[in-house]
């Protein structure tokens, strides 16, 4: 947008995000219609919806920070897994996002 405000032609702008001119264009015309700080924003039901509900991914944190598996040192995926009855790696991807 900023090179569009310069003055750059759409088919100048293309090239050098490496897009084509008709992105360009819509690019444009959303930003025209839009206001700023709305711009580039994901509108309210799009986007792939959570699969994991919030509550399973506290109790997922809940038991990992504060219990240990009966006959074990620690949790492991699997074991996770099947007590709050979501895959390993889903368990896995979880508590890497929060560093656990």
């Amino acid at each position: 947008m900023l090179d569009a405000a310069d003055g750059v032609a759409n088919s100048v702008i293309a090239i050098r995000h490496h897009v084509t001119a008709m992105t360009v264009r819509s690019w444009r015309t959303t930003f025209e219609d839009q206001s700023r700080a709305e711009w580039g924003k994901v509108a309210a039901g799009r986007g792939r919806k959570a699969s994991i509900s919030e509550d399973t991914i506290a109790r997922l944190v809940e038991l990992t920070t504060t219990k240990k598996p009966e006959g074990h040192t620690h949790w492991s995926c699997r074991t996770m897994a099947a007590e709050v009855g979501v895959s390993p790696a889903t368990v896995q991807r979880i508590w890497s996002e929060l560093g656990l």
